[in-house]
């Protein structure tokens, strides 16, 4: 990935060995990471709102060469688009 000027973009400290794709899905998991929920909250969990979605998007699959038919690589995916 380049930045201005074409100069490579620094990797972050700590995760030099991810790819921009990788920390993307990881951030992205992270925004929902949570411990604590509010039984009257109507929204799904945390965990659900990470795994689900990234199991449903076959970019998440390629990022991470996950294997045909692995939970995170299913054959059925579900698609609004």
């Amino acid at each position: 990935m380049a930045s201005r000027g074409d100069a490579p973009e620094p990797a972050l400290p700590g995760f030099e060995e991810f790819t921009p794709e990788e920390l993307f899905f990881m951030t992205y998991a992270n925004t929902w990471c949570n411990g604590l929920r509010n039984p009257n909250d109507e929204h799904p969990p945390g965990e659900t709102r990470s795994k689900v979605v990234s199991q449903n998007m076959k970019e998440f699959s390629k990022t991470f060469a996950c294997p045909k038919k692995a939970p995170m690589n299913p054959d059925e995916r579900c698609s609004i688009w």
